[in-house]
């Protein structure tokens, strides 16, 4: 099976809600793609949804040590590790949203991570970006509203 076949199957499991089989099909075949950061990714992603969240940290950490520079991955991986206090989530998402600017998910996370962490002006700006970006995206006010609570809304 290629890349594409596997992470296509994957998520075409994932988009019906089948979690299981979409992280058995990863698990699979993460052995014939150890270097690819796409596939350690999404087995993160899968896991975190089954609540194995140690193993889920596994694959985000090790996507991030294969230095990807897709933005998407990223910023997925910076998340999954964020949760955990991973000193590494902080570069990884800071790079997702200075290499792709134009991408809410991107800005949104990165917000998300400095409010986090109490940098709340910084948050705010990368916040507001991600609302402006896409301003009809549900999550945006959300995170913004999670991460500093009303009275900065």
């Amino acid at each position: 099976m290629d890349l594409d076949t596997l992470l296509g199957r994957a998520i075409s499991l994932a988009d019906g809600g089948d979690w299981g089989p979409a992280a058995d099909v990863l698990r699979d075949n993460v052995a014939d793609f150890a270097d690819e950061a796409s596939v350690h990714c999404a087995l993160g992603v899968a896991e975190r949804e089954l609540g194995n969240d140690g193993v889920a940290y596994e694959c985000f950490k090790k996507a991030l040590a294969l230095q990807p520079e897709d933005p998407y991955l990223l910023a997925t991986a910076g998340n999954g590790v964020a949760w955990f206090d991973d000193p590494d989530a902080m570069e990884a998402l800071k790079s997702a949203a200075l290499l792709a600017p134009d991408v809410p998910l991107t800005r949104m996370l990165y917000g998300a991570y400095l409010a986090r962490e109490g940098f709340h002006e910084w948050a705010v700006e990368q916040l507001e970006a991600a609302r402006e970006l896409d301003e009809f995206d549900p999550q945006i006010p959300r995170a913004r509203h999670r991460r500093l609570g009303p009275q900065r809304l």
